[in-house]
């Protein structure tokens, strides 16, 4: 089960895992993504720079 709960937060499926919400877990993605993303601006600035 721990790891249908991974590949749906990382995007390798969209089969939502028994025992959760596909509206919790869609936020929880958000939110991964979200977090993930800061990350990367903030240790590369130069990326977001170079997309103009």
């Amino acid at each position: 089960m721990v790891a249908t709960f991974y590949d749906y937060v990382r995007g390798k499926t969209d089969e939502v895992p028994d025992g959760y919400s596909e509206k919790g877990l869609n936020v929880y993605r958000y939110l991964v993504f979200l977090g993930a993303s800061q990350m990367i601006e903030s240790c590369y600035p130069e990326i977001k720079k170079s997309f103009g």
